[in-house]
């Protein structure tokens, strides 16, 4: 028989040799080839909640989740205060679990709260409510009306369909809007806010934020408190990528500002001939930016 000791740490394919002798002065060699399968310390556990009450414990490390897709009825569920009510989260505990997913119901109302660490809260379908608390949290609303508050930390929120509500509260956040009419509020630190598809609210709140825009389906949004002072910025880099070349194209071709009352309208010609303008977005209580190129040279509007 033969011991076979790896190097710590090595998993793959690996061979030696070996050699018989008869005794007689004859000999034979063979050669062994082996795998050596990775030892996984810290899996990533999903536990699939049932009517039953259940203790979920995703052991000492690795990032674990608990997912009531199947639950029959709006969930509620709190990391940080380790409790849980409502359809098959009823009676339910948690021992190391940083990860939730709702139910998958149109008509339930979730509600899911993470702890202080890095969490991601999915509420699927409904008009969900999550709250990421104190770290770096991910959050995805899903089809539904939906409300995510991040909290503390630097936190990443979706909206996805519906007419959602995002706020980021402290930390420098990322939030994208989705289809539907959202509004989304920054709140402490510099944010960036992405609309998405329909007539959306944005208000960057403290910091310096940033409001960027991809495609012209995102027009009819408002800007309620953009803020020159702080250096906050416009980026449209994404829509005129293909159609605009700074270096042989006039801006003014393809993006105009004007003032309207106490308002500033930023619109876009894609086809950069200054005779099909856009209305994308309205920036209140703004106005002096008609100078598109300083706006560019100032870095209020990045193309």
């Amino acid at each position: 028989s033969f011991i076979y000791t790896p190097n710590a740490g090595y998993f793959g394919s690996d061979t030696f040799d070996y050699t018989l002798e008869d005794g007689q002065g004859g000999t034979d060699i063979g050669t062994v080839t082996l795998t050596v399968n990775e030892v996984v310390s810290n899996p990533d556990d999903t536990f699939i909640a049932t009517a039953a009450a259940e203790n979920f414990d995703g052991g000492a490390a690795g990032s674990d989740t608990v997912s009531y897709i199947n639950s029959t009825a709006a969930v509620t569920v709190d990391l940080l205060n380790h409790t849980a009510s409502g359809g098959f989260a009823a009676g339910d505990t948690f021992i190391s679990i940083e990860n939730l997913i709702g139910s998958n119901l149109a008509a339930a109302k979730d509600t899911l709260k993470g702890d202080n660490g890095s969490n991601t809260l999915h509420g699927l379908a409904g008009d969900d409510y999550l709250y990421g608390n104190d770290g770096a949290d991910f959050m995805y609303g899903g089809d539904g009306a939906d409300f995510m508050s991040g909290d503390g930390g630097a936190d990443t929120m979706y909206g996805d369909a519906g007419n959602d509500t995002l706020k980021g509260r402290d930390g420098d956040d990322s939030m994208f809007g989705g289809a539907g009419s959202d509004y989304l509020e920054g709140g402490n630190g510099n944010d960036t806010l992405h609309g998405g598809d329909g007539a959306d609210t944005l208000k960057g709140s403290a910091g310096t934020d940033t409001f960027v825009f991809h495609a012209m389906s995102e027009a009819g949004d408002t800007i309620i408190d953009f803020n020159l002072s702080s250096g906050e910025s416009i980026d449209i880099s994404d829509i005129l990528s293909g159609v605009y070349d700074p270096l042989t194209d006039l801006l003014t071709d393809f993006v105009q500002i004007v003032d309207s009352g106490a308002n500033s309208i930023l619109s876009i010609d894609t086809t950069g001939t200054a005779t099909s303008f856009v209305q994308l977005v309205t920036i209140l209580n703004v106005t002096g930016l008609t100078d598109e190129n300083a706006q560019v040279a100032n870095g209020t509007l990045i193309v």
